[in-house]
């Protein structure tokens, strides 16, 4: 995940230099890997890669905070070629050589299990990416992406949020703010990062952003889930292992209904509830109430629910996405999502959801 935010009173002028798709999926740029490398250190959760390629066939122009398209070899279960998957440019328009003839990404290999054989189940493009072999190539559309740029005022203040991976256009803006020497752009103004990480060894890039910390305008932040605790001792963590880990928040240890304001287990419980309706029936069958206690949440409060997955009473058998009523049938717009702050009516059923 990645979200930032700044001021700038230039946009206007950025857009207009932003090169677009100068690589499409009908003529790819040919790269070739020149580095893959382990980011994850021992003791961490899954694997993630940093790679470098080699764009010198191209050149491929870019801005930091775009993304680049990567094709995978081979086909689908339909016998068709594998969908273009887009990836975050982790480096500089100059790239991490500084003759702006590479671009860098992050890869984390996703992996699954399967829900119905258990399987472990490896994604395509990740798997492919994680596997490279030095001199490997590698076809690369792109660049593309637009929301992600830093603005051209360098006195900016800039609040950058990512989780995983999603460091990856913020570590293209921290070399251009602090590490690389740009004629053009002198950072003057304030840079924050809040890097999201389950546990220490999963902190991507910790060296450079350690070595950051010596300039007193770049603020770093870290919120290692499974390790920090509350003022309570408690902490909130990305387990799955339900109901039994509810406690594991110490704002809502002692809390027999889902209505803990603490705004992390608010975000652990969301990722949660979107997971499966095998999730949502292991929870109604903990004894824990799940009824619906306000027809509209407050701000910062998670809205309770029951089994079905919305706000109506426990013990409606009826299934979660489709409601039947007036004449019509179709899914429920509060169904299946969690949504913190809005409730309404079924439009199907009547009933408030």
């Amino acid at each position: 995940m990645t979200t930032a935010t700044h001021s700038s009173v230039t946009e206007t002028a950025v857009k207009r230099a932003i090169p677009m798709n100068v690589f499409r999926q009908s003529a790819p740029l040919r790269t070739v890997c020149l580095e893959n490398r382990e980011l994850v250190g021992p003791g961490g959760v899954g694997t993630v890669r940093h790679l470098v390629f080699d764009t010198s066939a191209g050149p491929y122009p870019f801005l930091e905070g775009q993304s680049a398209g990567i094709l995978p070899p081979g086909l689908d279960a339909n016998g068709k070629p594998h969908k273009l998957r887009l990836y975050s440019i982790a480096s500089t328009r100059h790239g991490d050589t500084g003759d702006g003839k590479t671009l860098s990404l992050c890869v984390r290999r996703l992996e699954y299990p399967h829900p119905e054989t258990g399987e472990t189940v490896y994604g395509v493009c990740s798997t492919y990416l994680c596997g490279l072999k030095v001199g490997d190539e590698v076809d690369v559309t792109g660049p593309t992406g637009k929301a992600m740029l830093l603005p051209d005022d360098p006195a900016a203040t800039i609040v950058m949020l990512a989780t995983g991976t999603g460091i990856a256009p913020f570590r293209a803006h921290l070399w251009r703010m602090f590490r690389e020497n740009n004629p053009d752009y002198e950072f003057r103004g304030s840079a924050w990062l809040i890097f999201g990480i389950p546990t220490t060894p999963n902190i991507l890039y910790r060296e450079e952003l350690e070595d950051f910390r010596q300039h007193a305008n770049f603020r770093l932040t870290y919120a290692i889930s499974r390790e920090q605790k509350n003022a309570k001792g408690g902490g909130c963590t990305s387990r799955t292992a339900l109901p039994n880990t509810w406690a594991s928040c110490g704002s809502c240890s002692s809390a027999t209904t889902r209505t803990c304001s603490s705004a992390a287990c608010a975000a652990w419980k969301t990722a949660l509830m979107r997971r499966s309706r095998h999730t949502r029936r292991r929870w109604a069958s903990s004894g824990r109430s799940t009824a619906n206690t306000s027809k509209r949440a407050t701000a910062g409060t998670l809205k309770p629910i029951d089994a079905d997955g919305c706000g109506r009473r426990p013990g409606d058998n009826r299934a979660a996405t489709r409601h039947t009523g007036r004449g019509r049938s179709g899914t429920c717009p509060y169904v299946l999502t969690l949504r913190l702050g809005r409730s309404g009516t079924c439009p199907y059923d009547g009933r408030n959801c």
